[in-house]
């Protein structure tokens, strides 16, 4: 069910706030970070990018996302377990979580 969410959510997503994201994992830019998305054992990579001057925009990037994921997640009534993992062509910056369990009514 996260599966879901998550797939449907990363198709129509605007994640990236109309900011031109340049290169690609094979050509990695020195500010590109990538934010990829993994729950329940599956990942999502990012493989475009957003060109970012610093880890805070980084860090904002992250919330705007987590909250926009969250926000869909929530509504399907299911537990979830997201985290996003951004990185750089240096390897891992930071991961973002949350979780959503309760008691099935």
């Amino acid at each position: 069910m996260v599966g879901e969410i998550i797939s449907e959510w990363w198709a129509t997503s605007n994640r990236n706030g109309g900011r031109d994201h340049s290169g690609t994992v094979g050509d990695i830019e020195r500010n590109q970070h990538f934010f990829d998305i993994r729950d329940d054992g599956h990942l999502y990579p990012d493989e475009e990018g957003l060109d970012l001057n610093d880890l805070r925009d980084a860090k904002m990037e992250a919330a705007h996302t987590m909250a926009d994921i969250a926000r869909d997640a929530g509504r399907s009534g299911d537990d979830h377990d997201v985290t996003i993992e951004v990185r750089t062509g240096k390897g891992l910056l930071f991961q973002a979580a949350f979780v959503f369990h309760g008691l099935k009514q």
